[in-house]
């Protein structure tokens, strides 16, 4: 981390990136990490088996715009979980909040 550290003050680059190109992690684990940090758990989108209208509540054009796949969603409280491709996209989450007329959890 140190050495990381070192070359990140003389680069500006996030810190993730470097110790990629050190090879210490890679970009899998950045997502994770970053996911973390913004209280997001990973999912195995292969282990979900989301019903028909669950999917439903995104539109194949924002969900692919937007990177997320809807994995779960509650009518009563409106609470849409979608597995998101970047966690950092705290601007995906936002949109969709407004778009969906839902709150979003990722």
């Amino acid at each position: 981390m140190n050495e990381a550290l070192e070359i990140q003050k003389k680069k500006h680059a996030p810190i993730g990136q470097i110790l990629i190109e050190l090879g210490y992690i890679n970009q899998n684990d950045v997502r994770i990490a970053l996911g973390a940090q913004a209280g997001m758990e990973p999912v195995e989108l292969g282990k979900f088996d989301v019903p028909s209208e669950v999917i439903a509540q995104v539109p194949f054009l924002m969900a692919t715009t937007y990177r997320v796949v809807p994995i779960d969603f509650e009518p009563t409280t409106r609470l849409l979980t979608v597995a998101l491709d970047d966690p950092a996209n705290f601007m995906a989450t936002d949109d969709l909040k407004t778009l969906l007329n839902c709150q979003i959890r990722g």
